[in-house]
């Protein structure tokens, strides 16, 4: 669908104006974009090694009878009228909203399933023998985790400049991330780390005070994937790792 076609579909939405014909084409692009975009995300997941049960859509479990996928669409749609503001506001300015729209589907995608871990962790009452022989390819409290920490990575890749994110690396390992700073000295790269380090610290303990993000869950990312961020970085700006 085009994104013009696509923003008059929602738009019509918005407003309450939207045909049967036409919201009957809008629900269908939508529960194919969720399907996508859990696709995408089980993918995300499964390249992690942490994070090998993840299944292979996420949307599984998820509008697998035409009463699901009424219900499924129904909650999607509820959850788009509530930023209704923030669409018309990219409409009005003439922006292109399938990327926005693509966010909101994998935000949303990820709370639906974190929702679902939690309605099986909570109800699970097979004893402890029975669990240790019971076969199990999703592990629930690792896959609730392994959504945390994507949320957290999002969180924080958007408070955060890349350039800022080598602060970050530096206090994991200082000898390893000092190329991040090019051919300066050690004393170079300790001096800048020392004037700026706190004000990223700073800033990002903010957005996750705000966020609700614990110090718990943030050590979880810290150790689960900021060193995988650092590494890409390193491989990315470091010439020794180009070579």
């Amino acid at each position: 669908m085009e994104d013009r076609e696509l923003t008059e579909l929602l738009k019509a939405l918005f407003e309450n104006r939207i045909s049967e014909k036409d919201f009957s084409r809008l629900g269908f692009y939508l529960l194919n974009l969720m399907r996508k975009v859990s696709s995408h995300l089980a993918e995300e997941l499964r390249r992690r090694k942490e994070s090998e049960f993840a299944p292979k859509s996420l949307f599984s479990g998820f509008g697998e009878n035409e009463e699901d996928k009424k219900e499924l669409l129904h909650e999607f749609l509820t959850h788009l009228i509530s930023k209704k503001h923030h669409f018309l506001d990219l409409m009005e300015r003439g922006e292109g909203i399938k990327a926005y729209l693509w966010q909101v589907a994998r935000n949303f995608m990820i709370d639906l399933w974190k929702r679902k871990l939690r309605r099986e962790l909570a109800t699970e009452s097979i004893d402890e023998e029975k669990e240790e022989e019971r076969p199990r390819e999703i592990k629930d409290e690792d896959a609730l985790l392994s959504f945390e920490i994507l949320e957290i990575e999002q969180l924080v890749l958007s408070v955060i400049e890349e350039e800022e994110l080598k602060y970050l690396c530096y206090s994991l390992s200082s000898e390893r991330y000092l190329c991040l700073w090019g051919n300066k000295s050690k004393d170079a790269v300790y001096k800048d780390v020392s004037r700026k380090r706190e004000k990223v610290l700073q800033k990002l303990g903010k957005a996750l005070h705000e966020n609700g993000v614990s110090e718990e869950l943030f050590g979880d990312f810290v150790r689960i994937r900021l060193s995988e961020l650092c590494e890409e970085l390193r491989f990315k700006h470091c010439e020794e790792r180009k070579a």
